[in-house]
């Protein structure tokens, strides 16, 4: 994972997997944006395979 800070409290990465998630929240994140919408390539997970 590449998470590269904006600001203080703003983060962006590249897109994340489901597997990720744990680590992301060990490194302290307490919310996760997903700007892509659902269906755009079959390949990509959809938003709610990331939800616990």
């Amino acid at each position: 994972m590449d998470i590269k800070p904006l600001t203080a409290g703003l983060c962006v990465s590249p897109q994340i997997r489901p597997d990720d998630m744990q680590a992301i929240k060990d490194a302290g994140f307490r919310a996760n944006i997903c700007n892509r919408p659902d269906g755009v390539r079959q390949e990509i997970r959809r938003a709610s395979e990331f939800l616990p």
